[in-house]
C-alpha cells in the first residue's frame, strides 16, 4: 500500500496456514501431492479469484 501497489494475500485465498494440505485432500484434489503445485482445477480456481480481485477496483476509461 506504501508503494501503490496492488497485493494478492494467496495463502488467504487458500484459506490460511497449512491449507494446501486441505487441497490435497478435497474432492476432487486442488494441489498435487508434491504439496506445492495445484492441480489443473486449483489453478482455474486461482485464476478466477485473481481476475475477480484485478477488476473489482477496475473503472473502465469510459466511466470516468
Amino acid at each position: 500500500l506504501q508503494f501503490g501497489c496492488g497485493f494478492f494475500d494467496l495463502r488467504g485465498f487458500m484459506g490460511g496456514s497449512m491449507a494446501m494440505l486441505r487441497w490435497v485432500a478435497a474432492t476432487p484434489p486442488l494441489g498435487t501431492p508434491d504439496h506445492v503445485h495445484f492441480t489443473a482445477l486449483g489453478y482455474t480456481r486461482l485464476g478466477e479469484v485473481l481476475y475477480d480481485a484485478l477488476l473489482a477496483g477496475f473503472e473502465p476509461a469510459t466511466a470516468r
